[in-house]
């Protein structure tokens, strides 16, 4: 089951809890200098569905991919030290809606994958 996180102090962000090896295909989990399993799934995941809007933004602890879902913008925060991934949309009031089709397309794609 993916669950959705959201932060009462920052109402704009969100992300997705779920067992990785449950939702994420096993070709990510393959030992590699750089991203971690998760960001790599979400960086295809974003390219497969037209989401990902272009490279990626590093900044001191993160790194950060803008992207799109019906012309509603978002950034994929990606914590280089924890491997955690967060999403942040610009309106909170879009937070909700986005989070609930990033959520679906996880549960999509790991559906295909069984």
């Amino acid at each position: 089951m993916v669950k959705i996180n959201y932060f009462k102090d920052m109402p704009h962000v969100f992300e997705l809890s779920f067992k990785l090896r449950e939702y994420i295909p096993s070709k990510y989990f393959q030992h590699e200098v750089g991203l971690f399993a998760e960001i790599r799934f979400f960086i295809d995941l974003f390219k497969e569905n037209n989401m990902l809007k272009s490279s990626s933004i590093p900044r001191i602890w993160t790194t950060e991919f803008a992207c799109v879902y019906n012309d509603l913008p978002l950034i994929m925060i990606y914590d280089e030290d924890y491997g955690f991934v967060h999403f942040a949309v610009e309106s909170s009031d879009d937070t909700a809606k986005i989070a609930e089709v990033l959520k679906h397309l996880v549960e999509s794609a790991a559906l295909k994958t069984r």
